[in-house]
């Protein structure tokens, strides 16, 4: 993997201004990769896992807007915007996204934002309901 460039951090504290969850503050993922002259971001909001409970292994998803029109602005130059509304094929793990391509900083970014987390990924939350507390997983940097 990539090591994480220090202007990374920077790009995604502007579009998290632009992130809204309609809900308490899920964890945010983000994968990355460079591939040739283009740095592709995939951001996406961790479901909540129950622990404890009759909804034992249930997943809450993050129910969130975003404000294109303002997340237009983080970027020197907005090339393309798309939107997928479901998966294209039986293995396409991002289904429904948000694309814009663009420039950050003098950098070529494709930046996804995924309506799910990839299936790949583990849980970032649990709610044990036993306890009753969060207990996030992902590790802040």
């Amino acid at each position: 993997m990539v090591s994480q460039p220090g202007w990374l951090k920077r790009l995604t504290e502007c579009i998290c201004e632009h992130l809204h969850p309609l809900e308490n503050d899920f964890p945010l993922g983000c994968h990355y990769t460079q591939v040739g002259d283009t740095w592709e971001v995939s951001l996406f909001f961790s479901p909540t896992e129950i622990v404890g409970g009759e909804y034992d292994g249930e997943r809450i998803t993050c129910p969130f807007v975003v404000n294109i029109l303002d997340l237009m602005h983080v970027f020197d130059l907005v090339e393309e915007m798309t939107w997928q509304p479901q998966r294209v094929t039986e293995d396409d793990e991002l289904g429904a996204n948000f694309l814009l391509t663009g420039y950050f900083e003098g950098r070529r970014i494709l930046l996804r934002i995924l309506a799910k987390m990839p299936e790949r990924f583990a849980v970032g939350r649990y709610a044990n309901l036993l306890e009753k507390k969060f207990i996030d997983t992902w590790k802040l940097d």
